[in-house]
C-alpha cells in the first residue's frame, strides 16, 4: 500500500520535479533521437565517449557529457555559462553540441593559452 502511495505522488508531480534529480538525463532525453546521436557523436569524435551511437541515455552517456562540458570549459570556453545542474542549461549545453557549435572547445581548437 505504501508502494502504491508513494508512486500515486510520484506520479502527480510534475516533470520538471523528476528532472532536478537528474538534469542531464532529462535535457538529453528530450532531444530528438538524431540529436542525441549527433552529441554522442560529437563526444566520440572528441575521444570522451566509446559508447554505442544509438540515442539511448546512460551513465556512460552522462559521463561523457559532463567530461565533454569539462573539456569545453578547460578549452577557453567563454560563452554563456555551462550549467548541467538545471534542465534548462543541460538542454542549452546539449542542443549547442548537437548543432556542432561547441566543436572546436570539444577537439581542442579552442581560445586556450598555449605555454
Amino acid at each position: 500500500m505504501l508502494r502504491r502511495t508513494l508512486l500515486l505522488i510520484c506520479l502527480s508531480l510534475p516533470l520538471p520535479a523528476f528532472a532536478a534529480g537528474d538534469a542531464i538525463g532529462y535535457a538529453f532525453n528530450a532531444l530528438s533521437k538524431p540529436d542525441r546521436i549527433a552529441v554522442e557523436e560529437e563526444m566520440q569524435t572528441g575521444g570522451l565517449y566509446d559508447g554505442p551511437l544509438d540515442g539511448a541515455y546512460s551513465q556512460a552517456v552522462k559521463t561523457g557529457i559532463e567530461e565533454t562540458a569539462q573539456q569545453v570549459f578547460s578549452n577557453g570556453y567563454e560563452g554563456p555559462a555551462l550549467d548541467l545542474t538545471t534542465p534548462a542549461g543541460a538542454a542549452a549545453f546539449l542542443k549547442a553540441t548537437a548543432a556542432g557549435d561547441m566543436g572546436k572547445w570539444i577537439y581542442g581548437e579552442g581560445e586556450e593559452q598555449d605555454g
